[in-house]
């Protein structure tokens, strides 16, 4: 009887068992695969203007990042990508966009009045470029007109540069006396100003009061006589 009742006990402890260990069966959900876009082939820019550059970059599916720098090349011209034409690349990509600046000029002056030593010095820095030698010399026109102003540069003006060149300013040197003329006539202190003989019909402002060899050069008309001699 004993035997019975632990042979009873074993097999509902086994079928409890066995109903306790059994797991539900989970539900997967599945979904289907995520649509990849194909990727895109960046266009061949290089040699064109900037704003057919970004737009043929943009049409491509891509996102142009413009950086500008100085070249011999054109301004505005596209001188180089990253990467490479023909590369292909998910469409959202950056393209990398390199375009000229040109080189600097370097700067003109007036023909007929020059221009000051700290303004050229300035126009200069503006441009990416360095001041040289200051050389001060005589010229016919701008010693009398433009004294201490610059007249000429080596480089010379409108004349595009590397950046950081340096350029050699040159300076017209006032004349102590205007060449042509003995005794000596002193040009205006601000540069070329008009000689007439005193009592005679001219304007001046400035006159001359003594009788003036003519060695060159007539720029003031005193000699009307044309014999060599002014203001006689």
């Amino acid at each position: 009887m004993r035997h019975r009742w632990l042979a009873g006990v074993l097999v509902l402890a086994v079928a409890c068992t066995s109903k306790s260990g059994s797991t539900p069966s989970s539900t997967s959900t599945t979904t289907g695969p995520t649509s990849i876009p194909p990727p895109a082939v960046v266009p061949d820019v290089v040699g064109t203007d900037e704003s057919g550059a970004n737009q043929d970059v943009s049409a491509a599916g891509f996102q142009p990042v413009v950086e500008s720098t100085p070249a011999p090349e054109a301004s505005g011209k596209v001188i180089a990508q990253s990467p490479d034409p023909g590369t292909e690349l998910a469409p959202g990509s950056s393209v990398d966009l390199v375009v000229s600046q040109g080189w600097p000029t370097v700067p003109d002056f007036n023909p007929f009045t020059g221009i000051r030593l700290a303004r050229e010095k300035r126009l200069l820095r503006d441009q990416g470029l360095r001041v040289g030698e200051v050389v001060s010399r005589y010229h016919w026109i701008y010693s009398l007109y433009s004294p201490n102003k610059v007249f000429s540069s080596r480089p010379s003006g409108s004349t595009k540069v590397r950046p950081g060149r340096v350029v050699t300013l040159i300076v017209a040197k006032p004349y102590a006396c205007t060449p042509g003329y003995s005794p000596c006539l002193p040009p205006g202190a601000h540069g070329f100003q008009d000689y007439d003989c005193a009592g005679g019909e001219g304007n001046g402002p400035l006159w001359v009061y003594t009788t003036e060899r003519i060695t060159g050069s007539d720029i003031y008309e005193l000699d009307r006589d044309y014999d060599g001699w002014g203001c006689e």
